[in-house]
């Protein structure tokens, strides 16, 4: 196995990012296979505490978050970053850095499903007016799907246990691959 590929699962807040990581890394370590998760609320919490959410600011956190995938990889066989990324200069970054061992997961939901999931409370706050910079909504930095991601899951579609089982192949398959 090829030890220091990057992955990263892009996709609006709530869409099920860092649940279906988090659950994949467990069955991973399983398979032998060492996983360090890099999550977009540890990094901002950690490192961008005086970052907005302006495009200049969100790919400012993109370099932090590709700066410390390259950091990990040397030390796990796949670092998976699950952070929103909504512009695609923003992943092209982790992109041309971890290039041909990188790939990227968009974990899509329509914005009807995250607002009645809203896992933080951030749709709320932002049909309130409480927030007026939420990402895909209102004057929020638009999201970027990307154009050809490696894989798809739509968690509109797919129970939790079937997104993951999904992602787990598609990182066996791409870890396995030299």
């Amino acid at each position: 196995m090829a030890r220091g590929k990057v992955i990263w699962l892009t996709g609006m807040s709530g869409a099920g990012k860092t649940t279906i990581a988090s659950s994949a890394s467990l069955i991973l370590g399983e398979m032998g296979i060492s996983v360090h998760q890099i999550d977009g609320d540890d990094v901002r919490k950690s490192y961008g505490r005086k970052l907005g959410f302006s495009r200049t600011d969100i790919l400012h956190n993109n370099q932090t978050v590709v700066q410390l995938a390259d950091a990990e990889k040397e030390k796990s066989d796949l670092v998976l970053i699950t952070v929103i990324g909504p512009l695609i200069a923003g992943r092209l970054l982790a992109r041309e850095a971890f290039a041909p061992k990188f790939s990227e997961v968009y974990v899509s939901a329509k914005l009807d499903t995250l607002h009645n999931r809203d896992t933080k409370g951030l749709y709320s706050q932002a049909a309130c007016g409480e927030i007026n910079d939420l990402i895909g909504v209102g004057n929020g930095v638009t999201y970027e799907p990307p154009l050809n991601p490696g894989l798809l899951i739509d968690t509109d579609l797919e129970s939790v246990h079937d997104s993951v089982e999904k992602f787990v192949k598609f990182v066996n398959d791409f870890c396995n691959k030299e």
